[in-house]
């Protein structure tokens, strides 16, 4: 899936492939790495993987998200 997007950048590639008998999804990323090198690994996936992203920008209000998440019950 990934090679599809190699014009995308060489720097790293993710997929992730839906385990569900009932859902067939696949996601798959590319990037050149600028900023955050070593931290930006994707699709970012929640604890149990129900939720599934891949971003190509930056989430700003992260802080915010991140405490509305944690008092949902996420880690």
């Amino acid at each position: 899936m990934g090679e599809a997007l190699v014009h995308r950048g060489p720097d790293d590639d993710g997929v992730w492939l839906s385990q569900s008998p009932q859902v067939s999804v696949g996601i798959g990323m590319r990037r050149l790495s600028i900023i955050d090198v070593a931290g930006g690994r994707q699709p970012i996936l929640n604890e149990d993987e129900s939720v599934v992203v891949v971003c190509n920008g930056e989430i700003y209000n992260y802080r915010e998200l991140r405490g509305e998440l944690i008092s949902k019950g996420h880690r």
